[in-house]
């Protein structure tokens, strides 16, 4: 373990001040039909991850109201891809690549830097009692097959795919109390990839309207599973304890993110978040290509942290706050890519 994460130069950038959480307009621009609103916040209410191209390179970095390089170890580009908090430290999962070869790391914002191996591709990540869950698969390269599971901290632990499947992946992971929840997907043998999930290491299949579908995003509210991502040929919905929930059967959209509280359920699917059955459009304007990357609950406030690009290019990290405009971090477009968003109490 080394001492990696340093503050680098202050790019201009708006100071935000106000109080907790709260946003408004100030000195906002118009950019096509998109109002760039500068969000008013203090330093440390809302972290994210992103990468940083320069000079050549992908560098990956993390933003806490200041952008802080993470290191390379001599890798040419870094990538980050998810994103967890625990008593006032920082976690985040990616990987680093020079000329194709691949290592997966995480950092931490304490100082580690961790080198976890050169054939796992990483997509979640999650921190329990100081103890880090990264979940993904191993990739077999020369017989093209995968195998799901997670590391904790700098351990390897294999889940089992479907029947003679010998293809899977690690989508979304949560620590329980006393176990493992993922989700993702495994290959049953005769070449459909099946939604599952896994508790306790053992498999869950999901049923599917058709044959195929994933976990993108999994959730345990009480002693209910929810599990959301891609259900072939069923429109948009999510499954509930190994059942199938339908919230619109003519939307053929995948479920990016997801978020239950108390009797709701929040979905971020298309260009548009749902509570249970409702739709809230979110305002992309003229914006040429928006990515929406997740959705966090912070009271009775949604947020959506995302990218928002113009045909000229010209493109902003931010987020959408219920069905308001769209928040930037800065006016500069110099740290303009979010892979992954969180709040911080």
């Amino acid at each position: 373990m080394r001492k990696i994460l340093t503050n680098i130069y202050v790019v201009h950038f708006i100071l935000f001040t106000m109080f907790f959480m709260s946003c408004k307009k100030t000195d906002d621009v118009m950019l096509g039909d998109i109002t760039l609103l500068y969000a008013v916040l203090k330093q440390s209410d809302i972290h994210f991850i992103g990468n940083k191209y320069e000079n050549n390179a992908n560098k990956p970095y993390y933003w806490d109201g200041l952008p802080h390089f993470l290191e390379k170890n001599g890798y040419d580009d870094g990538y980050t891809t998810a994103l967890a908090y625990e008593n006032g430290i920082s976690y985040i999962a990616g990987h680093l690549e020079n000329s194709g070869n691949l290592m997966s790391v995480y950092w931490s914002t304490d100082g580690n830097f961790i080198e976890l191996s050169s054939d796992f591709v990483e997509y979640d990540i999650a921190v329990k009692n100081g103890n880090t869950y990264i979940g993904g698969c191993k990739k077999d390269y020369i017989n093209n097959t995968s195998t799901p599971g997670y590391f904790l901290n700098e351990k390897w632990y294999a889940l089992k795919n479907i029947g003679t499947g010998n293809t899977g992946c690690v989508y979304s992971i949560l620590p329980t109390a006393d176990s493992v929840l993922a989700g993702g997907y495994s290959n049953d043998g005769s070449g459909y990839s099946k939604p599952v999930y896994w508790h306790k290491d053992v498999i869950n299949e999901l049923p599917t309207a058709y044959f195929s579908g994933s976990v993108s995003s999994i959730f345990l509210y009480g002693n209910a599973i929810y599990a959301a991502g891609t259900n072939d040929a069923a429109g948009l919905g999510y499954w509930k304890n190994n059942t199938w929930i339908s919230i619109d059967g003519n939307r053929d959209e995948s479920v990016d993110s997801m978020y239950v509280s108390a009797d709701k359920v929040y979905l971020l699917a298309g260009f548009a978040y749902w509570e249970n059955r409702t739709r809230n459009a979110l305002h992309v304007g003229d914006f040429w290509n928006t990515e929406m990357k997740t959705l966090l609950l912070h009271g009775d406030d949604v947020y959506v942290g995302g990218i928002g690009e113009w045909s000229t290019g010209d493109m902003r990290a931010g987020f959408w706050k219920n069905t308001e405009g769209f928040y930037v971090f800065s006016k500069r477009d110099s740290f303009s890519n979010l892979n992954d968003m969180i709040i911080v109490e």
